[in-house]
């Protein structure tokens, strides 16, 4: 009898247990996995604007700043980096991971520099989801993630096709380190939609 118990005891515990894990590492039906974004062209506004907007459905930081115009000299080169997404203020560098380095532009506009850089004092605006690629297409020693190709684009260009024109001659210069993303670029003329996706391991 004290066998049967102890085994029906044991039983109960071990599915006890068992339901905790799965109920621990399961995740809702309705949990967010990707961000929001709107394109809003001139013919759908009221007054003639063109919109983007975006929401950062993640854990992402949450400091802002605005970081000025500027110019440089020639050979001046920008670090790229990794791993800003979750620093808790501007100067923050803990666990950031410096990926390589670029030619900087002779100058560079002002912008608004949030966990994805959106705005600069052109009017350029870029929203961004992610749309998840193949995990086994990404290329872990691509050096540029979504949110540094936003960066460059809002700092060096004025129109949505420039700043499209510019990240997909930088993706195939440098190599794109993550699985999918999508960015909907607008100016005061147009909006536009722009996706990249990993390559494959290894991949430039």
């Amino acid at each position: 009898m004290n066998r049967l118990f102890l085994f029906t005891l044991t039983l109960i515990c071990h599915c006890l247990i068992t339901t905790a894990q799965e109920i621990e590492y399961a995740q809702p039906v309705n949990t967010p996995e990707s961000c929001t974004s709107i394109m809003v062209g001139k013919k759908a506004s009221a007054d003639g604007s063109v919109m983007t907007s975006h929401t950062c459905d993640g854990n992402y930081r949450t400091w802002m700043d605005i970081v000025p115009a500027a110019t440089y000299d020639r050979d001046t080169t920008v670090a790229i980096r990794n791993g800003r997404m979750h620093t808790e203020y501007p100067g923050d560098q803990t666990n950031v991971e410096l990926k390589g380095t670029i030619p900087q532009a002779r100058s560079t506009y002002q912008f608004l520099n949030t966990s994805y850089p959106c705005l600069n004092e052109k009017q350029l605006g870029i929203g961004e989801t992610t749309i998840s690629g193949r995990k086994e297409l990404v290329n872990k020693k691509g050096m540029l993630m979504i949110e540094e190709l936003e960066k460059i684009a809002i700092q060096r260009c004025t129109t949505a096709s420039d700043a499209i024109r510019l990240i997909g001659e930088l993706v195939k210069e440098h190599g794109y380190g993550d699985s999918g993303e999508c960015l909907t670029i607008a100016d005061p003329d147009e909006v536009w939609i722009f996706e990249v996706f990993g390559e494959g391991p290894d991949k430039i």
